[in-house]
């Protein structure tokens, strides 16, 4: 009889370790289930589109520049460097031109338009967007640029390495701010 026990306690302990093991496996798959839920809703918003989609949305309208900055690195190949910044307070004074207003297209276009400070177009710039994960990539007949980007609250900024100087080289990092004025339509 006591050996009966020692088999019957033995089972119970295999058994105990069995609905534990299985338990912490059900335990496992409920929590891994629980975060591919969790990322997927932080990945998708409420209204079902992708990061992509809904970052289309939010970029299509026009758009205000209302601030500059450029970090030049190396002036004209030299050991000068120097910052420009302009807002949109300063912007008319210290750049004598009107603010650009870029119209962002749903169907992969956007045209540029800057005027003189007495309303005469001097830049009328057109071409296609892109998205590419979290970069504006725009491209005209002058080059191709590709932005880091960014959406809070109305105001895009823009981030990216332009030669700025004119001395060949890529080395004079750009922000630029940009305040949505509304919705284009073409």
């Amino acid at each position: 009889m006591i050996i009966f026990c020692n088999l019957a306690t033995d089972r119970k302990i295999v058994i105990m370790r069995i609905v534990l093991i299985l338990g912490l496996v059900l335990l496992g798959i409920a929590c891994q289930s629980q975060n591919k839920k969790g990322s997927q809703e932080d990945s998708q918003p409420d209204n079902g589109l992708s990061f992509l989609e809904e970052q289309e949305q939010l970029i299509v309208g026009d758009w205000e520049s209302i601030a500059l900055e450029v970090r030049v690195r190396t002036y004209e190949n030299s050991d000068t460097s120097f910052l420009v910044e302009v807002d949109e307070h300063t912007w008319q004074m210290k750049m004598n031109v009107d603010p650009i207003i870029t119209s962002i297209f749903a169907e992969g276009t956007y045209r540029s338009v800057q005027n003189d400070v007495y309303g005469n177009t001097i830049l009328n710039t057109q071409g296609i967007w892109m998205l590419d994960s979290d970069s504006l990539v725009m491209e005209d007949d002058k080059g191709r640029y590709q932005y880091s980007m960014f959406i809070d609250q109305g105001i895009m900024e823009l981030k990216t390495y332009i030669d700025y100087d004119g001395d060949g080289r890529k080395d004079d990092f750009y922000i630029g701010k940009y305040r949505r004025l509304g919705s284009s339509k073409e």
